[in-house]
């Protein structure tokens, strides 16, 4: 790496410390992780085997330093560093491209300063640690002597160091998150492309190792965690633990509206929303266009950022979308005119480009596939999307489009801060965590909490009192039981309370896919069974809190 790309990384790291997130509501997954890590549960979950382990470790390493806290901060810190370096490592992929400055830049700028990269850079999440490992990867394939020379005059067996070593790092990074095993593929066709001219049975072998060795570690920490920690003790069980929520399918079934949605959810990826939910009419179309997806959090930050700056961020984010749209038909006329051309001897770009492409389409299928609406998946298209435009318009020499790309990264990353990411620094923007405070305020040691508001909000009640949560998007059943083992407790261990939302959850997350288990009308039923039972603790705004006291009758018959 060289020294500008690694002054990229430390201006990156520096930003990314600066605006570690303080509202947690996008980062939907994030306090369930830190709780985990904090108490050292669930530590390997089967679509990020390796990520909260990684996490408990920081987190040991900042308690040895004398630091107090829970998981939350040692956590970030490592997204953090891994966005951070993850940026150098694409500027100096760039400049090894030989890709002007102004323009390597740009291309990092743009990636890192997009809405999904630079949130979730300051966020305890799975999306960005995998990112480093597999841009190194991909950094040790293209080292290769065939890079350098036109590929078909001057083949060259792949070094058998570096694809173990890559497929290693590919490995590490689809078990720090299952969606990044797809970059495999493109790396595999890295180096059938860069063999090219040599025998057939020759061009497979380093595709062949690399996927067999790289598979070979990923089953082998899989088997390992399954045997060793979890408990699995049979090959049906053993399947049906590693393949998680994919057994289930898809979460989104495809639909002609499915394009549209990866669309927006791809443009979620790249843009922070919040801006424009400030205005009350966008935010009614949005809502009403969109009833299954929860955007009372984003209009809530929204209306607590101060005018100037949404009118900042608004201005900043449209120019950026005019710039996007000046520069794409450019874009696409170089990458269409460009096709077959006879490539320079040195340059790397045709097979890089080629690369990226392939991990766009990849990536972008997945994400269209299973839940197209959903930014977190579209983060792995970002860098490759920035990277081939970048290199597009090097290939082409197209002055006007550098500056069009500049300006576009410059613009993004502005409206981004101003609208999204500075405001998240300031906890007082954090819907769950108003939402969730009278509960807390009345919390005690041993509380075991049956609510609604979805996971978004079992997490914030689990960090932040510390205790258990039964939510009603469960199964009924399993909640009537879990229930009646709370019952059981001693006092002494702890209430069991109750909240209103369970029969009328929050303004502005009814509709939401995250509830789509609950049933009112089953609660209704439960505490008309159980109100003799219920005291009355707290009510404020729209929730009420009930301390359910046993012993309990049998509710088992309640269901309508």
């Amino acid at each position: 790496m060289n020294r500008h790309s690694a002054g990229i990384g430390l201006a990156a790291l520096v930003v990314f410390l600066l605006t570690l997130s303080n509202n947690h509501t996008e980062a939907e997954d994030a306090l369930r992780y830190v709780v985990d890590v904090t108490r050292g549960d669930e530590l390997f979950h089967p679509h990020h085997l390796l990520f909260a382990a990684v996490g408990r470790v920081a987190y040991q390493g900042w308690l040895a330093l004398g630091l107090d806290g829970d998981a939350l901060r040692p956590m970030q810190l490592l997204s953090a560093v891994s966005g951070a370096v993850a940026a150098a490592l694409l500027h100096a992929i760039c400049i090894r491209a030989g890709t002007s400055r102004m323009l390597a830049a740009s291309v990092t700028l743009a990636t890192a300063g997009s809405f999904g990269f630079w949130l979730y850079s300051v966020e305890a999440e799975t999306y960005i640690l995998p990112l480093p490992w597999i841009l190194v990867a991909y950094g040790l394939l293209l080292t290769r002597p065939s890079t350098v020379a036109i590929p078909a005059a001057s083949p060259a067996p792949a070094c058998a160091i570096r694809v173990s070593l890559a497929a290693l790092c590919l490995s590490f990074a689809a078990l720090l998150h299952q969606q990044s095993v797809l970059y495999f593929f493109p790396a595999a066709l890295l180096l059938w492309w860069q063999a090219e001219g040599m025998p057939a049975r020759q061009r497979l072998r380093a595709p062949v190792a690399l996927l067999g060795l790289g598979g070979a570690a990923c089953l082998g920490a899989y088997i390992w965690v399954a045997v060793q920690s979890v408990g699995v003790q049979s090959l049906d069980g053993f399947l049906n633990w590693m393949l998680g929520y994919a057994s289930d399918g898809p979460w989104e079934p495809w639909s002609l509206k499915t394009p549209l949605m990866a669309l927006i959810g791809l443009a979620r990826a790249l843009v922070g929303i919040h801006a424009f939910l400030g205005f009350e009419g966008l935010y009614s179309l949005a809502h009403d266009s969109f009833p299954q997806v929860i955007l009372a959090e984003e209009h809530f930050q929204a209306l607590r950022t101060a005018p100037a700056q949404r009118v900042l961020a608004f201005t900043a984010l449209a120019t950026s979308g005019v710039l996007a749209m000046s520069l794409l038909p450019r874009v696409l006329r170089h990458f269409f005119a460009g096709r077959g051309a006879r490539v320079a001897a040195g340059g790397r770009s045709p097979i890089l480009l080629r690369v990226a492409i392939v991990a766009i389409l990849v990536q972008a299928g997945f994400a269209t596939a299973w839940e197209a609406y959903n930014p977190e998946f579209w983060i792995a298209v970002i860098p490759w999307l920035m990277l081939s435009v970048g290199l597009i318009i090097h290939r082409q020499r197209d002055r006007l489009g550098t500056w069009l790309f500049a300006g576009f990264a410059a613009a993004l990353t502005v409206g981004n801060a101003s609208g999204s990411i500075l405001p998240m620094t300031d906890p007082k923007t954090d819907f769950w965590l108003e939402q969730t405070a009278p509960a807390r305020s009345v919390a005690m040691p041993g509380d075991v909490w049956l609510t609604l508001g979805g996971y978004i909000s079992d997490g914030y009640l689990s960090r932040h009192t510390g205790e258990r949560v039964i939510s009603a998007t469960e199964p009924y059943s399993e909640v009537l039981e879990r229930i009646t083992l709370a019952a059981q407790r001693s006092p002494a261990r702890g209430r069991l309370l109750v909240s209103s939302w369970i029969i009328d959850p929050p303004a502005g997350v009814r509709a939401s896919r995250q509830l789509i288990r609950w049933k009112a009308d089953n609660y209704r039923g439960l505490l008309d069974c159980y109100q003799s039972h219920l005291q009355p603790l707290l009510k404020s705004g729209d929730q009420t809190l009930w301390h359910l006291q046993g012993p309990l009758p049998d509710c088992r018959d309640t269901t309508p």
